[in-house]
């Protein structure tokens, strides 16, 4: 068995690649709506996260274990309220039930008023129905929701 320190690595290994992916297909979206992904960076700096809610796996995509990452775009008013919520990316049976969820989440006020939210949709092992889901938050825009594989018990 390995090392905690060994998991921690392997684990932020993994961590580093699905960055690098989650900001390539922010890149690519952005270039498909002709925007240029240079000149119009959106970035994390003094955005704060008030209020976030919690949601579970989407049921549509939980029973045909569809999994992957969802790329929002908000655009905020001046007191940190979302006025609007636009999917940059993401598997189609995904996009529904974030956009919704991120219209309840609340911010700071900050001098941005477009930030980025990124929704991971995940299964890890197997579970007895009704298998919950379980809701991660990793400030500032990172949005974990994580199911089991069901299976039919006698």
């Amino acid at each position: 068995m390995g090392s905690s320190d060994d998991v921690l690595g392997a684990f932020t290994a993994v961590l580093l690649q699905w960055l690098m992916a989650v900001l390539a297909v922010v890149s690519l979206a952005a270039l498909a709506s002709g925007q240029s992904p240079t000149t119009t960076p959106v970035l994390d700096e003094g955005v704060e996260v008030l209020h976030f809610e919690r949601m579970s796996y989407p049921l549509y995509a939980k029973v045909r274990s569809i999994g992957g990452v969802v790329v929002l775009r908000a655009a905020l008013d001046a007191d940190g309220v979302v006025m609007d919520v636009t999917p940059l990316s993401g598997p189609r049976a995904l996009l529904d039930a974030p956009v919704e969820n991120l219209k309840k989440w609340r911010f700071g006020k900050a001098k941005q008023r477009t930030i980025l939210v990124v929704y991971w949709f995940r299964f890890r092992g197997l579970c007895e129905s009704p298998c919950p889901s379980a809701f991660e938050f990793y400030p500032p825009n990172l949005a974990v929701i994580t199911s089991g594989h069901e299976v039919a018990m006698p």
